[in-house]
């Protein structure tokens, strides 16, 4: 072979060598490197925190207002609980200490929104009063004999059991002349006790010896039902 023909097949190998260099990134789309040298790494975009500014934000919640309870005027009838329930202990000394009187309540007629009635010891359900002040009577108390009866009435405040808001004592002197003969006889209108104070929740704490029977009316105005 002539040393042009080997120029010549020198020469056809250096433009295939350059067409595989060149043309085959084109048709393919990747960038062309003809001098070997690295591909830079793609860059990568990094989140920026924002710098904290010395607070902590929270999201706005909305609580559910508690519903008030409502009354149908239909007078409701309080059962007896386990005194456990509120950590009575009806074997203890009963109390016997009294808060000032409530004051002046305006004259008004009364309508009996729920009552209790039995003969022994006891602790109510809890009630709750939908007016703003109102009255409980008592005056329905039946004594065995006159020689030694009691009643004791408690008128607890369900939200705060610490808070006696009123403690009733009846003994013997109170049931004195009492005509067993006569069931009305012994009905005294002094026997109930008003309060200037409403829309509570309470429950009654009852100790009763030598007493028949007794009949306790929660009360509210008339006006309000």
């Amino acid at each position: 072979m002539e040393k042009q023909d080997l120029v010549y097949v020198f020469l056809a190998i250096g433009i295939i060598a350059v067409m595989a260099l060149v043309v085959k990134p084109i048709a393919t789309g990747e960038p062309l490197n003809l001098f070997g040298t690295p591909e830079p790494e793609p860059t990568v975009a990094v989140p920026v925190t924002p710098p904290w500014e010395g607070r902590i934000t929270a999201s706005a919640t909305t609580v559910a207002p508690t519903p008030t309870p409502t009354w149908n005027g239909v007078a409701q009838s309080l059962s007896f609980v386990d005194p456990s329930t509120y950590h009575v202990d009806l074997t203890q000394k009963m109390p016997g200490m009294t808060p000032p009187p409530s004051g002046n309540m305006p004259n008004t007629t009364w309508t009996t929104y729920a009552s209790i009635a039995g003969q022994w010891s006891g602790t109510s359900s809890i009630f709750h009063i939908p007016t703003p002040y109102w009255r409980l009577d008592y005056a329905n108390i039946v004594p065995m004999n006159e020689e030694s009866p009691l009643f004791n009435l408690q008128v607890m405040d369900a939200d705060d059991p610490n808070r006696f808001v009123k403690v009733i004592n009846l003994n013997r002197q109170d049931f004195a002349n009492y005509d067993s003969t006569n069931s009305t006889a012994y009905r005294k209108e002094q026997w109930n006790c008003k309060f200037y104070e409403g829309y509570r929740n309470y429950y009654l704490v009852i100790n009763t010896q030598c007493i028949t029977s007794y009949d306790i009316l929660v009360q509210v105005p008339t006006s309000y039902v």
